[in-house]
């Protein structure tokens, strides 16, 4: 699955113009995450990142980074998300907890959208 990402990457960032922020949900975050270790983002928006497996993938990444998470998701505990945000040395991050947001739910919330729309208009470089 890295060959095909990094094919993936390689080939938007050459054919693209302007901003490149890669977001990574659930599973996705272990990708996005190993993508920020091995090439150039301009910004990384991860859900449910595992503070275990990605701390390693992220050690390096000083783009901005906006970590979401429900504050009632028991596949990724919040204490999980936030111990790998309180660990990240990258003075571009960000953490957003949502209330009365599940694993799956983050993202149909007004307060996660206003933060992601800010996210990506650059607000938190």
């Amino acid at each position: 699955m890295e060959t095909e990402t990094l094919a993936l990457y390689d080939h938007v960032r050459a054919t693209t113009k302007g901003k490149l922020v890669v977001h990574g949900h659930s599973f996705g975050s272990f990708v996005a995450a190993r993508l920020a270790s091995k090439r150039p983002l301009d910004a990384l928006l991860d859900q449910k990142l595992q503070a275990i497996d990605n701390r390693n993938a992220l050690r390096a990444y000083q783009g901005p980074v906006l970590i979401i998470n429900g504050v009632n998701d028991v596949q990724t505990p919040l204490v999980t998300a936030r111990e790998l945000f309180d660990n990240l040395n990258n003075p571009h991050k960000r953490f957003e907890a949502v209330a009365e947001a599940g694993h799956m739910t983050a993202m149909t919330k007004t307060d996660t959208l206003r933060a992601y729309r800010a996210f990506l208009d650059g607000a938190y470089n």
